[in-house]
């Protein structure tokens, strides 16, 4: 077991125990959760796994073997009172006698392109992976910290929300969101309900 491990498994006040609430949003008893959600609370570890985590979201990204080599160029040498960059040889065409291949030409290949075998994917430790999930689910046990995060959760309840079995029979939305606003949520339930526009051309394109 590793250091991060041994962190991790130490809690910060006991078990924490959480009520139970009946499908019409009352207490039905208490529940004591699982060791993770009394963990330490590890913010770095959270944050570094998510970064490590969103980079496998990125695509490799390079420029194309033969750029700039659509024309065949030669330099014209020294002596015609012309710069020695190599020329377009392309007689009979807008692109005859220019500048080509080189960065500083139009058309030319780019000076430091990307390359594909970049290492862009960053890797995490499946222990320090495992430990980070741990921390992320006692957060959830911090009320506190999940008003930080933007949720609207009334004073007086407890997270996470614990309800009792009879709730995985409900068939109909509406019943949910009526047993929700009756734990006084329906401030959180107004404010995911909300949709805004996308910024930038995207909005355009149907995104």
């Amino acid at each position: 077991m590793t250091v991060v491990h041994r962190a991790l498994l130490r809690s910060r006040e006991g078990a924490v125990k959480v009520p139970v609430y009946s499908l019409t949003g009352e207490r039905a008893g208490e529940v004591e959760l699982p060791w993770p959600f009394s963990a330490d609370l590890r913010e770095d570890l959270v944050r570094r796994a998510f970064v490590h985590l969103s980079t496998h979201t990125l695509q490799p990204k390079g420029a194309w073997k033969g750029s700039a080599a659509k024309y065949s160029v030669r330099s014209l040498g020294v002596g015609l009172g012309i710069a020695r960059i190599a020329r377009i040889m392309a007689s009979g065409t807008g692109k005859s006698r220019a500048g080509g291949w080189v960065p500083s030409a139009v058309g030319g290949r780019p000076t430091h392109p990307p390359v594909p075998e970049k290492v862009i994917h960053k890797e995490l430790n499946e222990e320090e992976r495992r430990a980070a999930t741990v921390a992320a689910l006692a957060f959830t046990a911090s009320p506190e910290h999940v008003r930080r995060r933007g949720h609207r959760v009334p004073e007086g309840l407890s997270t996470p929300i614990v309800v009792e079995d009879r709730f995985e029979s409900v068939k109909r939305s509406k019943d949910v969101v009526a047993f929700l606003r009756a734990l006084g949520l329906g401030e959180e339930l107004d404010r995911v309900s909300e949709r805004g526009i996308r910024a930038g051309k995207g909005k355009r394109r149907g995104r």
